[in-house]
């Protein structure tokens, strides 16, 4: 771009100073050729300097020879050749001013005709060296001229050159560069790392380039070690899916029977072969034991072995020197221990970090099993005990109390005989003995209905249903049953309670209501409360009977406090009783959620 500048201004300043130079010839040929007219007016004017008319018209010769010498004195003709003196074109001048001077002094002579003659001759070979200086001179101009397209011819040629030469150079050390760059470029885009730029130079490319193949390498390399990290933690992230399935499993299988011995042998056997070679045994224990028992996989050996706490994992006997070392993980659950999880494993290769999240949520799920399974059983056994102690408490308040009563009249019908009453006496007191032993025989029954009592799936309703038709078979009295309780879900022990205590209400309206019809309800208030009301409109209550002494109401106040409920027995407007049943469920039951979701 310099050399193309500078050609560019040289080219410019020589076309200005040859075309200024150049003008300055056009003014000089011109005064120098209009010399040669003067030249000739000179010679005319000789010749008719004796005709007053001519001499009027073309002035006299004195006139003409000023005019002639403005000419000869122009100052472009004396600035030829810079007042140097060496200049061609300067000694013609020179020249002319010598001849003009001697041709002047021969015209301001000249009187006679010879003389003129003379003069005229004198005149022409003047003419004849001004037009040898004019030649000159356009010879001159054609020489700047002819400089001036050589100049030019040069420069153009030389700035075709350069261009050329940087067009070349911009090729071969800019755009293949920055093409090679380019295609690096878009290799390294589609994954080809191994693509190199080959330029080298000492400049901005060069160091582009460098740059380019050193990252090229660098995201190889990274690539690289990405790869075998994806690898590595992608065949890491396979065994932690794989043993997170087998936790999984091992979570239904042991929910099922988490006390099966085979069961959890083979979940220990396959977490084995998930975390070789690791080898795993489990020492199941409680708190007030001094003996654990040892739960070993297959490979562990033994499947189940007696053994002293705390040395549960010492249970398998090994011959000569012990190569492995063991890790413990507590199987707990709420503060409850249920043993420990024992992985055994050798010195030189330790657990690692996703072996031990495994373990340790083994152990959590054993836990959480076992914790479940014990909770059932503690759930079983409190029903079993709660049933045993419903059983003996209706027992005591109805068949107890009867046998009693009879026990009175066995001994009262005894003293009869030993005092020999009268016959009409001891008979009473045998029909006495009679109608007890048939009461006792009907509450028994009873009784036995009432433990033999179950709700199916298909819910309350259909119980209440199947008592409904019961009883009026029963009792040939028409009882209706309105259920309104569709939305709300209740627990089985709700269930159960709630028919315990229409049944025992119904019972009473067979027993004492002596009611034409009967009614059951059972529907929601908007204080989420469960309602169950039964009525009649029989006899209603008798004021000599109190109902806190009466066993069945008692044990179905007793009922509905285990409902968190109440229960209100009344006499009924228009006649009869309406037993009436509150409670709020546990699917409604806010503060009861609360507890559980915190649980």
């Amino acid at each position: 771009m310099a050399v193309i500048i500078g050609l560019s201004v040289v080219g410019m300043l020589g076309s200005m100073l040859i075309a200024e130079s150049l003008d300055s010839d056009a003014v000089r040929i011109n005064t120098a050729g209009s010399l040669r007219m003067h030249a000739y007016k000179i010679s005319q004017a000789m010749l008719l300097q004796d005709n007053p008319a001519m001499v009027e018209k073309l002035g006299d010769v004195g006139l003409q020879i000023n005019a002639f010498e403005n000419k000869l004195y122009n100052p472009a003709l004396k600035l030829i050749g810079h007042g140097s003196g060496n200049h061609p074109l300067e000694k013609d001048y020179l020249h002319i001013n010598t001849l003009w001077l001697s041709l002047k002094a021969d015209i301001l002579q000249a009187k006679t005709t010879e003389q003129v003659s003379s003069v005229q001759l004198g005149v022409n070979h003047f003419v004849s060296q001004v037009d040898d200086f004019v030649f000159h001179l356009q010879h001159g101009s054609e020489n700047k001229v002819r400089l001036l397209r050589v100049m030019q011819g040069i420069i153009l040629f030389s700035t075709l050159v350069t261009a050329f030469l940087a067009l070349y150079d911009v090729l071969y050390n800019v755009v293949d560069p920055l093409r090679s760059m380019v295609q690096a470029t878009k290799k390294i885009r589609q994954g080809d790392f191994d693509t190199q730029v080959y330029y080298e130079a000492n400049d901005e490319l060069g160091l582009l380039a460098s740059g380019i193949n050193d990252m090229a390498a660098d995201l190889s390399q990274l690539y690289g070690n990405l790869e075998s990290k994806v690898e590595i933690k992608t065949a890491s992230l396979k065994r932690l899916n794989d043993s997170l399935i087998m936790l999984y499993q091992a979570s239904l299988s042991l929910s099922n029977d988490a006390k099966n011995v085979d069961e959890i042998q083979r979940i220990l056997h396959k977490m084995e072969l998930s975390l070789t070679p690791v080898s795993l045994s489990l020492c199941l224990s409680t708190e007030s034991s001094q003996r654990a028992f040892n739960i070993s996989s297959v490979s562990g050996g033994s499947k189940e072995v007696e053994c002293i706490k705390p040395h549960c994992g010492r249970c398998q006997i090994n011959n000569g020197e012990v190569q492995s070392l063991e890790r413990t993980f507590a199987v707990e659950k709420g503060g409850q221990h249920f043993g420990l999880l024992i992985a055994s494993y050798p010195k030189d290769l330790p657990l690692l970090e996703w072996q031990k999240f495994v373990l340790k949520n083994l152990a959590e799920t054993l836990a959480a099993a076992f914790s479940l399974n014990h909770q059932s059983e503690q759930s079983h056994y409190l029903s079993l005990m709660e049933e045993r102690a419903v059983i003996a408490r209706e027992l005591h308040d109805s068949l107890a109390q009867s046998l009693s009563y009879l026990k009175l009249q066995v001994a009262r019908l005894e003293r009869l005989k030993q005092k020999n009453d009268t016959e009409q006496q001891q008979q009473d007191t045998v029909s006495d003995i009679r109608d007890g032993l048939s009461s006792a025989y009907r509450q028994l029954r009873e009784l036995l209905t009432t433990f033999r009592l179950e709700v199916k799936e298909s819910g309350l309703e259909s119980a209440l249903q199947g008592t409904v038709a019961e009883y009026s078979e029963k009792t040939q009295i028409p009882i209706q049953l309105h259920y309104l309780l569709e939305h709300v879900p209740l627990t089985a022990n709700e269930e159960i309670h709630t028919l315990q205590i229409v049944r025992e209400s119904l019972s009473n309206v067979n027993r004492h209501s002596k009611a034409g019809h009967a009614s059951i309800n059972v529907r929601q208030l908007a204080d989420k409360q469960v309602l169950v009301s039964i009525e009649d409109d029989g006899v209603g209550l008798s004021d000599n009977i109190p109902l806190q002494g009466h066993y069945g109401t008692a044990i179905m106040q007793e009922r509905a406090v285990s409902l968190g409920g109440n229960v209100h027995i009344e006499s009924r407007k228009g006649g009869g009783v309406i037993v009436t049943l509150k409670f709020v469920p546990d699917f409604l039951n806010e503060q009861k959620n609360i507890i559980s979701r915190e649980l």
